[in-house]
């Protein structure tokens, strides 16, 4: 089969990937994310566009718009285009990974395409291929978090870039057109993707002396603003609903970041150890050869690398928490080890080479992959919600154990529920009692059980 035409295969073979348990209830391993962004999606069409004023609503129970809790810590491009298949599909957990699987599939063919500019074809598929057995592909290629889409959205701001310096005269200016249109909209889907267009911009300034490059720098300053108007309106402050709390959270500064507390070789070895996992050991080493090695690429090359992990570093609170905040680190590496590979393996060997580098990633990260696509941590939670919870009539009640109630203390309960969850939570007794209401769930410790011993 000829190169151009094995990318679709490739293509296939990861949307076939993708879909294994897609439609999984959402108990598995980051699965929170799926439910967060997922009840967003599903509050816009509950209450309408114009009702949230395009704000990110989390209640889970039916609420007046007074009462609403914003999600301010995000742009909602992500959330919004999550919740516009749902008005034909419905709100089920394989719509909500819909979307995510899609732009993923998006995101190899635009690591084939840039790979193939760089070099050509074959590394195009060897690139795409690359990124397709990496772990954080396998798993977090298809669930609802924000880098996803943002990889793919830098992925096609880079491409446009290529292009740009490729064409001659009207089409040139055309395509920079597309750029500033693409960095622009790329903005509301993250905070990774802020840091691409001023990277362009210097790169594309050294480039071609084109003082319109300029016009990148500000794009993020004006897409910021636009996150920041609309906060007045829904909570009453520019920097409301919790965004200047999480900011200084996500620096690792203030109260709450107390609670992880790390020497710089604490966050070094916790981010080498995430980026083996996400990435496998031998693509790591391929990719940061390739950045040594191949200099005619290299500005592009340090961009892509700098751009994919900044704001992790910036923001290393989260980059020690989140493995899968690496994500827009794939593009870099998958295109950076297979020009390394093209240039270093004689052309004779060159199809097994790169066959073999391929398995070597799948399979050196087999067991830890599948173990995140199977993975049930919060499935006690949402058994219990199913099968003893979610049966009962308002104004009927059930006998919980303590250690039955601790389990509906996460985001599944309500989620699934679809009501607000409220915990008078006694750890001395050992049973509650759930009554279900009308718009919320209410946990009491049943007055007279039995007394936990006090250890003499």
């Amino acid at each position: 089969m000829k190169p151009k035409f094995l990318i679709f295969g490739i293509i296939a073979i990861a949307a076939l990937a993708l879909s294994l348990n897609l439609k999984k209830p959402f108990y598995g391993y980051h699965d929170w994310n799926g439910i967060t962004y997922g009840q967003i999606a599903k509050n816009y069409l509950r209450y309408g566009y114009s009702t949230t004023k395009l704000g990110q609503v989390e209640n889970s129970e039916i609420a007046s718009p007074v009462d609403f809790r914003y999600d301010t810590h995000y742009l909602p491009g992500m959330t919004l285009l999550i919740s516009l298949p749902m008005h034909l599909l419905g709100s089920s957990e394989w719509v909500i990974r819909l979307l995510p699987s899609i732009f993923s599939l998006f995101s190899l063919y635009l690591i084939y395409l840039i790979a193939t500019h760089l070099k050509d074809k074959t590394t195009g598929i060897l690139a795409a291929s690359l990124a397709l057995a990496t772990p954080v592909f396998l798993y977090f290629g298809k669930n609802p978090v924000h880098e996803v889409f943002c990889l793919t959205l830098m992925l096609l701001n880079i491409y446009l870039y290529l292009l740009f310096l490729k064409k001659k005269g009207q089409e040139k200016n055309k395509f920079f057109n597309y750029l500033l249109i693409s960095s622009f909209i790329s903005l509301f889907f993250g905070w990774p993707a802020f840091y691409l267009p001023p990277a362009l911009a210097i790169l594309g300034l050294l480039k071609t002396k084109q003082k319109k490059f300029l016009l990148l720098v500000l794009l993020p300053f004006i897409a910021f603003l636009i996150h920041l108007l609309p906060l007045k309106v829904l909570t009453g402050s520019f920097i409301g609903g919790g965004l200047s709390e999480i900011i200084l959270y996500r620096l690792n500064l203030g109260e709450a970041a107390q609670k992880y507390q790390y020497t710089l070789l604490e966050f070094l070895k916790q981010y080498i150890l995430f980026s083996r996992n996400m990435f496998t050991p031998i693509l790591l080493l391929t990719a940061v050869s390739g950045l040594f090695t191949i200099k005619k690429h290299k500005p592009l090359f340090l961009v892509m690398l700098i751009t994919g992990l900044a704001h992790t570093l910036i923001f290393h609170n989260a980059g020690y928490i989140h493995d899968y905040l690496q994500f827009p680190a794939l593009g870099f590496i998958a295109i950076s080890s297979a020009l390394f590979v093209k240039k270093v393996t004689p052309k004779k060997y060159y199809p097994f080479i790169a066959t073999l580098l391929v398995l070597v990633v799948f399979l050196s990260k087999f067991s830890f992959t599948k173990a995140m696509i199977n993975s049930y941590m919060a499935k006690p939670e949402y058994d219990l919600v199913i099968q003893e919870i979610k049966p009962l009539k308002v104004g009927e009640s059930k006998k919980l154990s303590s250690k039955q109630v601790k389990l509906l203390r996460g985001v599944v309960t309500p989620y699934y529920l679809e009501k607000k969850v409220e915990f008078n939570f006694d750890e001395s007794v050992n049973f509650h009692q759930v009554i279900m209401e009308k718009e919320r769930i209410l946990v009491n410790p049943i007055v007279g059980a039995t007394i936990k011993k006090i250890e003499q």
